[in-house]
């Protein structure tokens, strides 16, 4: 235990000691200037700047004001996309009760918790597994700000592998 947390410390001082350096070396490069201004840009002293997420807020209450309107069953699965004239809310909590409500809502996170279980216990019986962890970290955040679950490949090959994997012990 004390070993792993000695690993992880000494794992993140170089990561970061690379992203200073590499900052160092990129912060010239207005490809990189541009897309750490777009990380931070919905950010500022006094909360969050809804004029730096590049339209989203106007989905987000557009999102809320349907729901709203259909908070039970939502509008089914392509309904959604006729809500939004083929777009989508860029925010996985929204799109699901969107389509689903809080009926579908409740199913995808049951779903959720089964396939952190299966993990969870992946992860007990081989280390290994540790990684997946950090590979469905990924599309989860990617999920929270941009795009859509149902298009997402890191997703849903996270998904996919946990719930097919076996243990032939």
């Amino acid at each position: 235990s004390y070993d792993k947390i000695v690993q992880f410390s000494l794992i993140a001082c170089i990561l970061l000691f690379i992203l200073i350096i590499s900052n160092f070396y990129l912060k010239d490069n207005p490809i990189y200037v541009t897309s750490v201004n777009r990380i931070f840009e919905y950010l500022s002293y006094e909360g969050i700047n809804w004029s730096g997420t590049s339209g989203r807020d106007k989905l987000y209450l557009k999102s809320i004001e349907l729901i709203k309107e259909s908070p039970i069953f939502g509008y089914g699965f392509f309904g959604m996309w006729n809500k939004f004239n083929g777009g989508y809310p860029h925010n996985i909590l929204l799109e699901i009760l969107l389509q689903g409500g809080i009926i579908y809502l409740s199913i995808s996170l049951l779903l959720g918790f089964c396939i952190l279980r299966k993990l969870y216990i992946m992860i007990k019986s081989d280390s290994k597994f540790q990684l997946l962890l950090i590979l469905a970290i990924f599309p989860l955040v990617q999920l929270t700000f941009s795009g859509t679950y149902s298009r997402n490949v890191h997703f849903w090959c996270i998904v996919s592998y946990i719930i097919s994997y076996h243990n032939n012990d």
